[in-house]
């Protein structure tokens, strides 16, 4: 932040810490602008977080990983990404079924019938918090305390060792991270 590299990191911290970690923040960085969430927070209390986050100037945001959670990027984004990794499962199909065993056709088949039925729930529901979004914010690059709870993305292969269904933690922070590095491309190109 000092160096002006990022305008607004947030530090995602275990929401068992998130006190702990606010207090020591203070106590190492006294002159610093710092908004720490709290534990438990409502829909409309993550709503106004959301609203402190994008209209002031803060140097660190600390967020509780539950409340990390429950902000949502935009639905359209959500389907766009779910959108992509069908496609991209149908291409893999297409372009190599004549050189696949029929074993792995079916698990590509079955991956894609999973990320489809994904994608049909998220259009009918799947609504964590109605207005508040990821991107309105103003995070721009994210520290996660703890990341092996986010480890577990979705992959399909043919070893069945390989292959893993994934995580929703893990999908989600996906999602965002993707975010962060399309505005990231954006900004360097209209330099």
């Amino acid at each position: 932040k000092r160096r002006g590299v990022v305008a607004q990191p947030w530090i995602v911290v275990p929401t068992h810490l998130i006190e702990q970690f606010g207090r020591e923040v203070k106590q190492w960085y006294p002159a610093a602008e710092v908004l720490v969430g709290n534990k438990g927070m409502s829909a409309q209390d993550r709503r106004m977080f959301v609203a402190q986050t994008a209209t002031s100037n803060w140097d660190m945001v600390i967020v509780p990983g539950s409340v990390f959670e429950l902000i949502n990027v935009s639905e359209d984004r959500r389907t766009d990404y779910l959108q992509a990794q069908i496609d991209q499962l149908g291409e893999e199909l297409s372009s190599g079924r004549d050189s696949m065993n029929p074993t792995t056709i079916k698990k590509i088949e079955t991956a894609k019938k999973r990320m489809d039925d994904r994608l049909q729930k998220l259009v009918d529901k799947d609504r964590k918090d109605d207005g508040v979004t990821f991107e309105q914010t103003g995070c721009d690059y994210l520290f996660i305390d703890e990341a092996h709870e986010y480890k577990n993305k979705a992959r399909t292969c043919a070893i069945d060792t390989l292959a893993h269904t994934g995580s929703q933690k893990a999908e989600d922070l996906s999602m965002k991270l993707d975010l962060l590095r399309e505005r990231v491309q954006d900004q360097a190109r209209a330099l």
